[in-house]
């Protein structure tokens, strides 16, 4: 990467082999940003990497607890999960993620990640406005 001049990365992987990658790479000189899902943005990982996990980008969730539209499920009738799927599913609610709704195949629509940016011991700074 350095000697390449890499100045992004985005981590697919896990938060142990991530946080020696960026504790090595900062010994030897790698300037990249990193970028890494919300598997990663934990203290373990900040353990492993020490200072050079200040600054990572991190994919999370909105906050439940920020969202005003934070409400139960009611369309359900019931707290059987079956009956909650399917009232889910044919139907659109505001969550505490957001507009909640389903395409045909069962697949979330417009389901959206923050970017953070990680910092140990701290809270994680929002870095993209949605």
């Amino acid at each position: 990467m350095k000697a390449n001049g890499v100045d992004f990365v985005h981590w697919g992987g896990c938060h142990p082999e991530l946080g020696q990658i960026l504790r090595q790479g900062r010994e030897n000189g790698v300037k990249a940003r990193f970028m890494a899902g919300e598997a990663c943005a934990n203290d373990p990982l900040s353990r492993i990497a020490q200072d050079a996990s200040e600054g990572l980008l991190v994919t999370v969730p909105r906050a439940f607890d920020a969202d005003p539209e934070n409400k139960a499920v009611e369309a359900a009738g019931s707290e059987d999960p079956e009956r909650v799927a399917k009232a889910l599913h044919e139907g659109t609610f505001k969550t505490p993620t957001g507009t909640l709704g389903f395409d045909g195949k069962g697949d979330l629509k417009d389901f959206r990640f923050m970017v953070h940016e990680w910092h140990f011991g701290r809270p994680k700074t929002e870095v993209s406005p949605q």
